[in-house]
């Protein structure tokens, strides 16, 4: 008995849940189709005594009104709904004075564009705070959960990912429907919780988490009045029990977007797989994580299922959406952009990525070398933001998601720096589907996602034959509208914001301003800061740079010493002169010039080290001069000046106008390069860098060619040129670091044996200058 009464109880339960979320009489189409009036709070097509009961229903918390009858219902203007509302609207209805517009056609709120870019139109309200509701607010935000193909966390039904919605109010009223600014980003739903990261024993292979069960069947749907209605803070803003004071336990990107959101355009973000709120296990670089976060842009195309919460099967459309879709962010989630636009998904319409990872081969490798301390890097990151686990959890889930790390982890340590399957299917810049257009953003100087990331996906839009352009400026990882420090740049003549208005003002709401004319690249030049256009990386000469005029028909270079970093290494090089370490060409600049594209180092090597640990060779490309000139040389981003503020919206914080500043120096570093002497095969392309079919022999002379980062930077008249080959040493922790600290110590910094690469430094390579000499590409 007690069971049939548990029974009755959990149907019952089922149908109020339903019941609160039926879809209301009108249909969307049907609502369109109304004549909205002021005082209309019912939207029912009139004015009448039952509008002001509408009001006095929804003060009393009786009924809520729609987003239009509670904008309708507010008859004094005054920005809030009130029982003096509700009386005015009798006193209508009786033929008293009343305010004369009442019973007038309200226009609808719609973008409005000026110049070719989206203007403001409506107010900020502050979404970081818990027990934030809709209320009142001129964004409509919520959150839905969002249905993909795959089970990675193996439970028999599809995985649900979180996506977060932030809607201005006239798109949520049915006055227009509002194009789509979307950032896939796994960071911002949380991350860095070392203490989880835990290999298993046993792998499992990528291929086993690819199960696409039956999805689910719809109990009913909701609308998006009543999906807002039941929207809370607390969706979006919370904090881990794990560590309650941990900063950043909330959706980081609240307030990234807000000068577009101001300007008419929804902003979704979403954290995607084994983030908090959302299914299954976060798998970095995989086609799983890509077909999730394409699942939401089909879902604002109208195209997938999404749903109110994880239990229920209510579903939501997004029919307040154009169905056109642009996708930002930077780093990681600029390499999720790049990401989804290799499925070719429909709706994804074009895409701004900054400091993207195309190519986590090489952001990782370098022509057969392994560049970084962290061997499985892409497995390590996504187990700093498998937020799923910053909470409660079960056991066994976490015990599979080590298994995957344990395989990742073991096939990217395995490739010893090679291409192979685990780095295939983490390239996008071998992608065939791209049909969004692109605006690609890149940093010169970041040495994090380094430039050629930008150009192997430029050659893959090249391919393709789909849209592309690019900008090029001279900080180093970050995005030129800055959000941390709220600060903006001007690039030629509109700030980087309102450029990025006018290309999704264009791609989005087909807006024609001329945005697709703008030149293929925007590059800022590092002599004064201006941004001037180029068609092309392509070069229409090149300075050959010969080793056989230096002393000698051959350099000997020799690994001395251990040092914790390429930079020092080059640091403690650049003396001006040959040295142990390092083998050196220079000459001097006549007249100034413009080394545009990538430079190309030709080399002959023989080492009888081949079997060392580490067999890597460098090169970097360096501009000296006597005396001290200005270069832009970031140290956690350019220093800079103001020079004037934007406006972002009525109520929200402007942005400053900031112009980046230059420092003093002797000696910058323009490009640099990396290979493995193992692989003399190893082209620029990520794919070329396999194993050759004959082994490299010690004692024996073989060419290669080590392809520096692309670049375009001017040296001036009267510098010097000066390329350094020496051997390339990396890591967080050295040698000699990691004998002074215990390796408890290393544990409470997150790093563990497995993740720290030990490289040997006793090896030497012989250049035969005779043979050996760079093509330097000069615009």
């Amino acid at each position: 008995m007690k069971k049939v009464r548990h029974l009755i109880s959990v149907v019952m339960a089922a149908v109020i849940l339903f019941s609160a979320l039926a879809p209301t009489a009108a249909s969307a189409q049907e609502k369109e189709e109304k004549r909205f009036l002021l005082g209309d709070a019912d939207t029912d097509g009139e004015v009448s005594v039952l509008d002001a009961t509408a009001i006095q229903r929804h003060l009393a918390n009786m009924q809520l009104l729609s987003f239009k009858g509670e904008n309708l219902g507010d008859v004094d203007r005054n920005e809030e709904l009130s029982i003096i509302d509700a009386t005015l609207i009798q006193r209508y209805d009786a033929k008293l004075p009343a305010p004369e517009e009442i019973g007038e056609e309200v226009a609808p709120r719609t973008m409005v564009f000026q110049d070719g870019e989206a203007q403001p139109i409506i107010r900020w309200s502050d979404c970081q705070k818990a027990d934030y509701t809709n209320t009142g607010s001129d964004v409509i935000r919520f959150t839905v959960y969002v249905e993909t193909d795959y089970d990675t966390d193996l439970d028999g039904k599809p995985d649900l990912v979180k996506a977060w919605v932030q809607l201005p109010r006239p798109a949520a009223e049915g006055d227009y429907h509002a194009p789509v600014i979307y950032e896939a980003r796994p960071y911002c739903a949380g991350y860095d919780m070392a203490e989880l990261r835990e290999y298993a024993d046993t792998a499992l292979d990528e291929s086993e988490l690819q199960n696409r069960p039956a999805k689910r069947i719809p109990a009913g749907s909701a609308s998006l009045e009543q999906v807002s209605a039941q929207a809370r803070g607390s969706d979006w803003y919370y904090h881990f029990s794990i560590d309650p004071n941990k900063e950043r336990n909330y959706y980081s990107n609240l307030t990234t977007y807000d000068y577009y959101l101001l300007r008419g355009f929804a902003v979704v973000g979403c954290a995607g797989l084994g983030t908090y709120g959302s299914e299954g296990f976060e798998l970095c670089g995989t086609q799983m994580e890509a077909a999730a976060f394409a699942a939401v842009v089909e879902w604002l195309h109208g195209d997938r299922i999404a749903y109110t919460d994880t239990e229920h099967n209510i579903s939501v459309s997004a029919d307040w959406s154009n169905g056109s879709v642009g996708m930002t962010g930077r780093s990681y989630a600029g390499a999720m952009a790049y990401e989804v636009a290799a499925t070719g998904v429909d709706g994804l319409k074009t895409i701004v990525p900054a400091a993207g990872i195309s190519s986590w081969y090489d952001y990782s490798n370098s022509q057969g070398a392994q560049t970084m301390s962290i061997l499985d890097y892409a497995s390590y990151l996504g187990a700093d933001c498998a937020s799923r686990f910053f909470e409660d959890y079960e056991q066994k889930d976490y015990d599979l998601y080590a298994q995957w790390m344990r395989y990742a982890a073991d096939a990217q340590k395995d490739s010893q720096g090679r291409y192979s399957d685990i780095w295939a299917v983490r390239d996008f810049s071998s992608a065939t589907e791209l049909k969004a257009s692109a605006l690609i953003v890149q940093g010169l100087n970041d040495n994090n996602v380094c430039p050629k990331q930008f150009d192997l996906m430029w050659r893959a839009y090249e391919n393709a034959g789909a849209e592309h352009k690019a900008i090029l400026h001279q900080n180093d990882h970050m995005t030129p509208a800055y959000e941390a420090n709220k600060t903006d740049i001007m690039i030629g003549d509109c700030s980087y914001a309102a450029l990025l208005n006018r290309w999704f003002s264009h791609y989005l709401a087909g807006v024609e301003n001329g945005v697709g004319n703008m030149p293929n690249l925007t590059v800022q030049s590092n002599i004064d800061g201006a941004f001037r256009g180029y068609d092309s990386l392509d070069a229409a000469d090149q300075l050959v740079l010969s080793a056989a005029e230096t002393d000698g028909e051959t350099s000997s270079v020799t690994a001395v010493g251990a040092l914790e970093s390429n930079e020092s290494l080059l640091e403690e090089t650049f003396t001006g002169q040959a040295s142990e370490n390092a083998a050196l060409w220079k000459t001097d600049v006549t007249d100034a010039i413009t080394v545009k594209g990538n430079v190309q180092v030709h080399v002959r090597v023989k080492t009888d080290n081949i079997d060392a640990q580490n067999t890597t060779i460098a090169a970097a490309l360096v501009d000296t001069a006597d005396d001290p000139f200005d270069a832009f040389i970031p140290d956690n981003h350019l220093p800079y000046e103001v020079i004037g503020t934007e406006a972002i919206g009525e109520d929200a914080e402007p942005y400053r106008m900031v112009r980046w500043l230059p420092t003093q120096t002797d000696i910058k570093i323009i490009t640099t390069g990396i290979m493995d002497l193992k692989t003399p095969n190893a082209g620029y392309l990520p794919q070329t860098a396999v194993a050759p079919e004959e082994p490299v022999q010690s004692g024996e002379w073989y060419d290669y060619t080590i392809y520096l980062q692309p670049t375009v930077y001017t040296v001036a008249k009267g510098h010097h040129l000066e390329l350094y080959i020496l051997p390339y040493v990396d890591g967080y922790f050295d040698d000699d670091i990691m004998e002074l600290l215990p390796i408890e110590v290393m544990e409470e910094f997150g790093y563990k044996p497995d993740y720290v690469l030990r490289r040997q430094h006793d090896y030497s390579f012989t250049i035969d200058n005779t043979q050996s000499y760079a093509e330097i590409p000069i615009g």
